[in-house]
């Protein structure tokens, strides 16, 4: 189970990993529900996502290739609406510039 719980619209609960700042992986079936994002307001974000339980670029893509998210975005948010993922959720993230970012894996254990 994830580190925090977040209800959506329609009063569903996803649960939440802990703050990230590198690739990261849900190594479990779930349902990815999303990713939450903040930036250090000045570097842009590449990100990849695999139904996979290792942090390797070797499975399904379940995301468009190299998602790409500006810098000056502090906050932002990808919802997916649910994508079933068997072998788990691997994200893949770069940060141009040498900055930083995190992230939440919002997802629901399937």
């Amino acid at each position: 189970m994830g580190q925090n719980r977040f209800k959506n619209n329609n009063l569903e609960y996803y649960e939440l990993t802990a703050p990230l700042a590198v690739s990261f992986v849900v190594a479990q079936r779930c349902i990815w529900n999303g990713i939450i994002f903040q930036t250090d307001h000045l570097n842009d974000i590449t990100v990849n996502v695999y139904d996979n339980n290792i942090a390797a670029a070797s499975a399904r893509q379940i995301w468009p290739a190299n998602y790409y998210v500006i810098g000056a975005q502090y906050n932002h948010v990808i919802n997916t609406g649910g994508i079933m993922c068997h072998q788990g959720v691997a994200v893949l993230i770069a940060v141009a510039g040498g900055g930083t970012c995190s992230y939440q894996i919002a997802y629901n254990v399937g």
